[in-house]
């Protein structure tokens, strides 16, 4: 059984997730990074020679600017792989997905959730699950790709979901009777 579905709109993966205290962080961050030249110009701005001068900026900057870096972090956006292919699935409404979903580990996905991509970009994960359809037990393995498209600025792009997957069959044994 071949399941190829259509684009499927992830309402609620559309915003980054960035939490309030890493907010706070980044705000920090900045803040720091003014710190050289309030204490240059307060200090040394005088005394030191010109070349002085540049090279105090130029240290810090190669320190202080992937410090911000590492504590800004990326802001992708992520789903759980569950969720995803539900909603996928809701487009082939013969089959029902009982178990759960292993995404392959990728750059983009940690366990059991996929990053979103970035406005413009498109993300193909593979992965494998197992569905119920005309009761029979498939296992498939597949790709899950996400997509954003482009937004006008100071907007968030929804993301889409589609999903292409072979699946081979095995029959779905009866439960046992009651005593």
């Amino acid at each position: 059984m071949v399941i190829e579905t259509p684009w499927v709109e992830l309402a609620d993966v559309a915003a980054s997730s960035v939490s309030g205290w890493r907010a706070v962080w980044v705000v920090v961050g900045i803040a720091v990074a003014f710190l050289p030249i309030v204490v240059w110009k307060a200090r040394w701005a005088e005394r030191w020679q010109w070349w002085k001068s540049v090279l105090f900026f130029v240290a810090w900057f190669c320190v202080g600017v992937p410090i911000a870096a590492v504590i800004a972090g990326d802001t992708h956006s992520s789903a759980h792989a569950d969720d995803v292919l539900t909603r996928a699935l809701t487009a082939q409404p013969a089959v029902l997905q009982p178990g759960s979903v292993v995404v392959e580990q990728s750059d983009h996905s940690a366990g059991t959730s996929m990053h979103a991509p970035y406005q413009g970009e498109e993300t193909d994960y593979t992965v494998a699950f197992s569905v119920i359809a005309a009761d029979r037990l498939s296992r498939c393995e597949g790709t899950v790709t996400l997509k954003r498209n482009n937004a006008p600025r100071g907007r968030n792009a929804p993301v889409f979901a589609r999903l292409r997957a072979n699946c081979a069959s095995a029959p779905v044994s009866p439960a046992p009777a009651a005593p």
